[in-house]
């Protein structure tokens, strides 16, 4: 595939997106329903650069969603897109297409014709120019059921995921082995998968993996003791006499924090075989927990308060 055909293909595939109309979102339809009066106003707004709510009205509407990001994730895994091919696959859009069209749910369709920027914007946040390594393709493709791999496929592309070699390892085995626990559904992989593109987005390159998620294991469980102290504060008195006495509510709920260490837990022993327990990591005091048990410790924790 040369330079010019894969630009001309995923201009074409986008105009045709295009051409069959771009859905109205929930935010869209509420910002009309609380601040316009009609569906004609927007349209006045939408071809008149100068009003203050055109930009960010332009970007809401022309901002890929799942489905059109799924529908070009193919043509974009085979291409290798360049920063200035944004520009010119936006100008083969817009000779391809004279109008563009907005759906409403109740069968409305409102024609309009966005400047240049605004097309170069949706062609960039589609995310071309970020190449997906091999590795990772090939490990969706042998651990995630067909149907999935493609979500799996957008979700990394929208990641600050960066694809050096300790972080392409640690993916390929998560996704190699979580599968085969019997206590990981779909759902929970899908999650777990999440939340492992997060945890690589936000380490830093110089960091020992096992240890930047031994780290975020103990923020969490402190949050879990922040938590449980709020509640035990604010039993005694209400919120503002907890805001006077500079008891401020906790970063996490404790259901959140519970289920962020069991994620970690999960994915630890997953990669690494092995996972710190509170009472090794000196941070879980021996009155509160006996036993060396994270799942002891879970449910000791989730029957508190």
């Amino acid at each position: 595939m040369n330079q010019k055909t894969q630009c001309e293909i995923l201009a074409q595939k986008i105009a045709d997106i295009f051409r069959k109309g771009l859905q109205a979102d929930a935010d869209l339809i509420h910002y009309i329903r609380s601040a316009l009066s009609d569906t004609d106003e927007l349209a006045e707004i939408l071809t008149d650069e100068d009003h203050a709510d055109n930009p960010p009205l332009l970007e809401l509407i022309f901002f890929p969603d799942e489905s059109i990001q799924t529908a070009v994730e193919a043509i974009l895994e085979e291409g290798d897109y360049q920063n200035a091919d944004c520009q010119k696959i936006s100008e083969m859009i817009l000779k391809n297409i004279s109008s563009f069209v907005l759906c409403f749910p109740d069968g409305e369709k409102l024609h309009f014709s966005p400047p240049f920027r605004v097309v170069e914007g949706f062609v960039k946040r589609l995310g071309i120019t970020k190449k997906t390594d091999r590795r990772l393709i090939q490990a969706i493709a042998a651990h995630i059921p067909q149907e999935e791999q493609v979500f799996y496929k957008v979700r990394l592309r929208n990641s600050r995921f960066i694809p050096n070699e300790k972080n392409v390892a640690f993916l390929c085995n998560f996704l190699e082995r979580i599968p085969k626990e019997n206590r990981v559904g779909k759902e929970n992989i899908s999650g777990l998968f999440g939340y492992v593109l997060r945890f690589l987005g936000e380490t830093g390159e110089g960091e020992a993996l096992y240890k930047a998620l031994m780290e975020s294991k103990k923020r969490c469980f402190r949050c879990l003791q922040q938590a449980r102290s709020f509640e035990e504060h604010l039993g005694k008195g209400n919120m503002e006499i907890l805001m006077l006495q500079g008891i401020r509510p906790p970063q996490m709920s404790r259901e959140a924090a519970l289920n962020e260490m069991s994620m970690i837990d999960r994915i630890a022993y997953a990669v690494f075989g092995r996972s710190e327990h509170m009472a090794e990591a000196d941070i879980v005091s021996n009155d509160i927990f006996g036993e060396n048990d994270m799942e002891n410790m879970v449910r000791k924790m989730a029957d508190l308060g």
